[in-house]
């Protein structure tokens, strides 16, 4: 479907090499390779390159200003469960519209951290 459209997807993981996405025996590489998905290349650095990176810094702080903390597994799976639904759907979409803004940023500044 993507190919009738003109264009193809691509796909955003972060440049970490801990999670071995340059491998050919990843099977998340595979996957994307029998589908047609390409990666987006760019430093691990930059994880404002990431609209999720945001998303998850967002969950961790609001995770610390809870006044009880979650003090066993379960109890830290339904606080991150809590938080990722209070997420506004609103300002995910801005990150995501941002993406432009922020690639000319990093472009700017060669590869390396913005100051957001």
């Amino acid at each position: 479907m993507t190919a009738e459209l003109g264009y193809r997807p691509t796909f955003i993981e972060d440049g970490n090499p801990t999670y071995s996405h340059k491998s050919i025996n990843n099977l998340c590489a595979i996957y994307r390779e029998k589908h047609g998905i390409q990666l987006l290349n760019h430093p691990s650095t930059s994880p404002d390159l990431n609209p999720i990176e945001k998303c998850w810094r967002a969950m961790k702080q609001a995770l610390h200003r809870r006044k009880i903390q979650p003090t066993n597994e379960k109890e830290m799976a339904n606080a991150m469960v809590e938080e990722w639904n209070a997420l506004d759907q609103e300002w995910i979409n801005g990150l995501i519209a941002e993406q432009r803004h922020w690639i000319f940023e990093v472009v700017a500044r060669r590869g390396w951290m913005t100051a957001n």
